[in-house]
Parts: structure tokens; sequence; C-alpha cells
């Protein structure tokens, strides 16, 4: 602890020398993160989403309950709101540039005040081969849910915190539709299903709808999304009648990425989805180079 009182003149030169050592003075000790308590939660919006986040200097507050029955250290809050109701899934993964992982808790509550709050779901690691956490419960529209983040062993590391609740585009029929020569989208696979007659290499997948402008090649790649996605193009206006015209699984690293000729007026439709036990925030690209 640093002394409160007053320093003499000769020992202020003293204690500043001893504080620069060749020429750079010593680093101050690095702030929490910005949402290190609950009252200063970060808010998340949408009905899907991620976020980066960190744990680095983090603390636990007077009253904080331990998270997934662990001992909580070094937790860092966020507030999500429902605008819909249905079940939404909330996960953690380490970034990429974090290594090797952390171990992460994760865990979902009720209430105004740290002290005064009522669990939802929590989880530790999400099988014992995953020391990221997974919790799937029912939201109520219009409810803020308060959603915690926290480490075992006092273990700090980056993160990413991913949501999602049913992708409306889950459903063949229900597509989305794409415009332009070239664009970007955003959406979740979490609680996404595979529907009856669709092919077996795809789970979980979402559905898009694009009509070539002119005639030409298309690339659609899944760079940006955060797991293992397989991506293809159909033909046909039904799950009964498509033709696959392309298919990947890993083009580079986890991200998929096909090429195929189009012919103007035409409209194929893409599919982006994960390997069996994959899913989470989805990012679908398309161009005519």
């Amino acid at each position: 602890m640093y002394a409160t009182k007053p320093v003499k003149a000769g020992a202020a030169a003293l204690l500043t020398a001893a504080m620069v050592v060749g020429g750079t003075a010593a680093p101050a000790q690095a702030a929490p993160p910005a949402n290190d308590s609950f009252a200063a939660a970060a808010a998340l919006t949408g009905t899907f989403g991620t976020v980066r986040g960190n744990t680095l200097e983090a603390t636990r507050e007077v009253g904080e309950p331990d998270h997934a029955g662990v001992l909580s250290n070094r937790s860092v809050w966020y507030r999500w709101t429902a605008s819909t109701a249905g079940p939404v899934v909330f996960t953690t993964t380490s970034s990429v540039e974090e290594l090797p992982t952390f171990d992460t808790v994760l865990a979902v509550y009720r209430g105004d005040a740290v002290g005064q709050l009522t669990p939802v779901a929590s989880n530790d690691d999400r099988n014992r081969f995953d020391p990221t956490s997974r919790v799937r419960f029912d939201a109520e529209a219009g409810v803020t849910y308060q959603v915690a983040v926290d480490s075992v062993a006092g273990k700090t590391g980056r993160f990413r915190l991913s949501w999602g609740m049913r992708a409306p585009n889950d459903d063949f029929a229900a597509s989305v539709k794409l415009t332009g020569s070239s664009g970007t989208t955003t959406t979740s696979t979490f609680l996404a299903t595979s529907e009856a007659g669709e092919a077996t290499w795809h789970r979980r997948s979402v559905w898009y709808r694009w009509t070539a402008p002119r005639s030409g090649a298309l690339v659609v790649t899944t760079t940006g999304s955060l797991y293992d996605t397989v991506l293809g193009v159909y033909q046909g206006r039904s799950l009964a009648t498509v033709r696959l015209l392309r298919r990947n699984d890993d083009f580079f690293g986890l991200a998929s990425r096909v090429r195929l000729p189009v012919v103007q007026g035409r409209t194929y439709r893409v599919v982006a989805g994960g390997l069996p036990g994959q899913d989470g925030f989805t990012q679908v690209s398309w161009r005519m180079p």
C-alpha cells in the first residue's frame, strides 16, 4: 500500500528515479473492463449478435453470486432485453488471438441489483473436452436479462459472446431475398433446424434466394462466421425439386466458398449451415467478379 504521509523533496527525487528504468516510466496498472461492474453492464441488442470482450483486470463485486456454482473472481456483465418471446442461446468462445483458450463460465439472471438476482441459466463447460460455455433458455418478450461472463480459478482472457434466437429464414420456404451483384448479410444458426427432405450434409441451416442481375460468375463465402460452416447453392422452387449446383465445407480454415456460373434472371437458392454440433453467428457474402 502506498504511504499517505507527505514525502520530502529529496525522497521524492529518489522515488521518481526508482520508478524510471532506462528512461522509461514504470507502467501503470491496467484498468478493469468498462463492464466490470453490474451497474455498467454493456448493452446487447437484437435477436442475434456477437461481441468481443475480456476479463483482464476484472473484479468481483460485493454481493455477486457464484456463477454456475463456480467462485466468482473475474466477471464482466452484459444486459439483453428480449424483443420477442422464444428460446435463445448464449455462448462463449475464446478469441483466436487469445491462445490457449481459457475456461469460461456463463450465467444469465433476472433482476436489477447484483445482490438480488434470480438465476435463469448457467454453464461452466459445454462438455468435458470444451471449456467454453453455452446456455439456452426461454426468453420472455420485454424482459431484461443480466449476463455474466467469468472464468475458473481466476484465469483471465479474451472471448466472444454470441447469442441468437431462431432465424426467420430457417426454412426453405422462408428464405431471405438477397439483391445486387454483391453484398453481405449476417444471421445466427442457433436453434436452426433441418427440414424433412433437406439434404443431410447441411445441418441447422438457413436459406437465401438470389436472382442474378446479369450473366457471369457468382462467388459465395461464409468468411466471418464463427464456427465450422458448410455452404451450398441450389436451383429449384421446393426442397423436393431442388438441384444441387455447388457445395463446399472448408475452403479456407472453417469458412466455406463456392463459385459457379449464373444466368441473368435465374433464381438461385443459397444454404448455409454447420457440421453436426456446429452453429452460431453466420456471415454470408456474395459477389460477381
